[in-house]
């Protein structure tokens, strides 16, 4: 049998567990790692269980952002930033000096690319090109 991505065993816990009453998960949990044993995979549950988490905070709605900046951001910019997404936001922050300025924001699959080097990058292209 072909091994799926830590993603989509992740999907198939979570699917497992969704709705399930307390009292059962233990069970669902302990028959999910005999499985992952079996098939030989369970070095790669540190990966599975965080796109289980993953999976778990977008069904409770909550949003996870990381957040480049090439300084601190401030209380006052962090709550702008989640104030730009509808729901409840988790959010990471990494000062990353090579962007000179402004900001990146990651939310899942999406980036918001910001950053002055990036727009540096643009207008150069642009200038180039004419």
């Amino acid at each position: 049998m072909k091994k799926l991505l830590p993603s989509q065993y992740a999907k198939v816990l979570f699917e497992l567990t969704k709705g399930a009453k307390k009292s059962e998960l233990d069970a669902i949990v302990r028959e999910f790692v005999t499985f992952l044993a079996r098939e030989n995979v369970l070095k790669k549950a540190p990966y599975i269980l965080r796109e289980y988490e993953a999976l778990a905070k977008k069904a409770d709605g909550i949003i996870e952002l990381t957040v480049m900046s090439a300084t601190p951001l401030s209380e006052r910019i962090k709550k702008e930033i989640e104030a730009a997404f509808e729901g409840t936001v988790e959010m990471e922050t990494v000062v990353y000096p090579e962007i000179l300025g402004g900001v990146i924001v990651r939310a899942g699959n999406t980036i918001l690319d910001g950053s002055v080097k990036t727009k540096i990058s643009t207008l150069k292209r642009s200038l180039l090109v004419n």
